[in-house]
C-alpha cells in the first residue's frame, strides 16, 4: 500500500510538471480539477454529490452495523466500528467542494494562500479540514486519538495553505495512506483480522486512483466506457464504502457456528 502510494504522488506530481510522456500522461479532466467529475451539467447528479450521497448512506449503515454486531470478533476495535464519522466527513468534503465551485483550472503547482486570504476565513477551513484528517485516521485501531490529532495539525493547514485544489485528492490520499500504512506496519497485532483489513480495505483504493487518473476520459483507446462515463469519483469513494462491507461479509462469515443438536 505505501509504495504504491507514494508511486502514485511521484507521477501525478511528474506530470503536472510535464515531465510523463503524452501517452502515458493522466486524462485531462484529472489534470485540470485534480477529480474525475461525471455529470458537471447535472449539478445534483455530479460525482461529488454522488459521493455526498453514498458516503452517508455507507455512514448510517455502518452505525447499525456497528449496534448489531460491535461486540463480535474482528469486529470489536476494528476500522468498520468507528470508520462512520469519518466516512460521512469525507462526503461532507464533497459537498463542500460541490457548493463552493473551487475553480482549479490554471492554478500553479505551488501556491501561498497566507497572502491572499484573511484569517478569518482561514480559519474555519482549516478547523474542517484537521477534523476531517482526525475523524479519518484515528478510526485505525493502529492510530491514537493524540497521534491523529497530531497528524490532522499538520496535515489541515498545509493542504488549506499551500496546496493547489487541482493537486487536492492526490495530496489527501498520499496523507491518509502513507500515515496508515506506516502505523499499520508498526502494529504488533498482525492476525487473521489485520490481513483481512489490509486486502479488503487498505489496498482496493489506491489501485481505483489510478484508474480515475488515467482512465477518466478514456480507457484502452476509446472514449465509450470509461471511468467518467461510469460514475466518475464516486467510483473511488464507492471503493471505500464497498469496502467496509466486504470486511463486514469476510469477518461474520469465519466465526464458528454453533453446533446444532
Amino acid at each position: 500500500m505505501l509504495a504504491n502510494t507514494l508511486g502514485f504522488v511521484a507521477y501525478v506530481i511528474n506530470d503536472s510538471l510535464g515531465n510523463v510522456p503524452e501517452a502515458w500522461s493522466t486524462s485531462p479532466s484529472f489534470k485540470r480539477a485534480g477529480f474525475c467529475v461525471a455529470n458537471e451539467e447535472a449539478p445534483l447528479a455530479s460525482s461529488h454529490m454522488l459521493c455526498f450521497y453514498v458516503d452517508s448512506a455507507t455512514a448510517l449503515a455502518l452505525i447499525l452495523l456497528g449496534m448489531r454486531y460491535g461486540g463480535v470478533a474482528g469486529i470489536k476495535g476494528s476500522t468498520v466500528l468507528t470508520a462512520a464519522p469519518g466516512i460521512f466527513g469525507h462526503g461532507l468534503a464533497h459537498l463542500s467542494i460541490w457548493a463552493g465551485k473551487i475553480p482549479t483550472e490554471g492554478e500553479a503547482l505551488v501556491v501561498d494562500r497566507t497572502t491572499s486570504l484573511s484569517p478569518l476565513s482561514l480559519a474555519p477551513r482549516i478547523f474542517g479540514l484537521w477534523a476531517f484528517f482526525f475523524a479519518i485516521l484515528r478510526s485505525l485501531p493502529s492510530i491514537s486519538d493524540r497521534a491523529a490529532a497530531a497528524h490532522a495539525a499538520i496535515h489541515g493547514p498545509v493542504l488549506t495553505l499551500f496546496v493547489p485544489a487541482r493537486l487536492g485528492f492526490t495530496y489527501v490520499q498520499t496523507a491518509l495512506l502513507a500515515v496508515a500504512a506506516a502505523h499499520e506496519l508498526l502494529r504488533r497485532d498482525k492476525d487473521f483480522y489485520y490481513d483481512v483489513a489490509a486486502v479488503a480495505i487498505n489496498l482496493p483504493v489506491g489501485f481505483v486512483a489510478w484508474l480515475e487518473a488515467v482512465a477518466c476520459d478514456s480507457f484502452l483507446g476509446q472514449s465509450a466506457v470509461t471511468y467518467k462515463a461510469a460514475g466518475g469519483h464516486v467510483l473511488y469513494d464507492g471503493t471505500i464504502c464497498l469496502s467496509m462491507f466486504v470486511y463486514y461479509a469476510v469477518v461474520l462469515s469465519s466465526q464458528p457456528r454453533a453446533k446444532q443438536s
